[in-house]
């Protein structure tokens, strides 16, 4: 194993005001890091053609423009956001280190910040997707008149200008990153918690998931969505806690006690391929448990073929 090297620059960022100490090569790096930057690359085509499918395929089908559906066109751009310039912000990092180890410093900060970014981003979208859920279950027949695009379009619009205020307090020292991280993180999961179990202990006291009162055949349709709707929640929700808990536990053991510099690059780098697995599991999701979405997306895909075979380009 090779230590750090203090003679060589140390590296900082902003966000992570911590000096990172530059790397000797390692006979371990080469193997691992490449399989790491092949997986990324798997990762990033995957999440980009997915996500931007479904987004594509909520913007030309009228039907799919749901409330709902627009906390999951939110939650698909940041899996967008991980294909387009996260993913292959991994795959740099580990390239740059791989061609000059000894001489400069690793990325590692920076990526691991807008990692972070990420993934708290990402349980945000899930915490109000469980509002949502949450409106849905307890509220019954007031969802529709509770839950409207316009309300949905303003919360969303509120909270990306409270995320560019924080992102700019963040920067200019004024508010500590580590700091806003945990608390937003503690914040979201609250929510999510707290919701999941008011709606687990409403399903089982009437032992399946009713919504409104005794319904008419139009009621009764809707009830049988929401309650697929719920259990695909439950899916999203459960692969949350997969993909993002290694780091999670990572984190803390990294604060009890002392790993080699070495062990935690390849340990982390694989944490961050199974944190970006989510962006792709997500999308995969919402085609595997709802048939109108992979209609829409095969409709999309059938007239992008046509366009591209209709023209002359060839």
């Amino acid at each position: 194993m090779s230590v750090p090297n203090v003679s060589e620059p140390l590296c900082t960022w902003p966000l992570h005001p911590g000096l990172t100490a530059c790397s000797e090569p390692s006979l371990l790096y080469l193997p691992l890091l490449m399989l790491v930057v092949i997986l990324i690359c798997c990762l990033s085509v995957a999440s980009v053609m997915g996500n931007a499918l479904w987004i594509a395929a909520y913007a030309k089908t009228p039907a799919l423009q749901t409330p709902l559906n627009m906390c999951l066109l939110s939650l698909a751009s940041v899996g967008l956001f991980n294909g387009v310039v996260m993913q292959p912000l991994i795959i740099s990092e580990a390239i740059f280190f791989l061609a000059c180890p000894s001489r400069t410093c690793s990325l590692e900060h920076i990526v691991t910040g807008i990692v972070t970014l990420v993934a708290d981003s990402t349980l945000q979208n899930i915490a109000v997707i469980s509002i949502d859920r949450y409106i849905a279950i307890l509220k019954g027949v007031r969802y529709l008149q509770l839950v409207t695009k316009k309300r949905i379009v303003i919360a969303f619009g509120t909270y990306a200008l409270f995320r560019v205020f924080l992102s700019v307090c963040v920067f200019t020292g004024t508010i500590d990153y580590v700091a806003l991280v945990i608390a937003s993180i503690v914040f979201s999961s609250t929510i999510v918690l707290f919701t999941c179990v008011r709606i687990t202990f409403r399903i089982r006291r009437l032992r399946c998931v009713v919504v409104g009162p005794a319904p008419n055949q139009e009621e009764e349709r809707r009830r049988v969505h929401e309650r697929k709707v719920t259990k695909t929640f439950g899916v999203l929700v459960g692969m949350f806690i997969v993909c993002f808990a290694p780091a999670m536990g990572y984190y803390f053991v990294l604060k009890s006690t002392v790993v080699d510099p070495v062990l935690h690059a390849i340990v982390w780098r694989f944490i961050e391929v199974i944190m970006m697995l989510n962006s792709v599991l997500n999308f995969a999701v919402y085609f595997w448990r709802h048939g109108e979405k992979r209609v829409a997306v095969r409709k999309v895909i059938g007239d992008a073929y046509a366009a591209v075979k209709g023209c002359n380009c060839h």
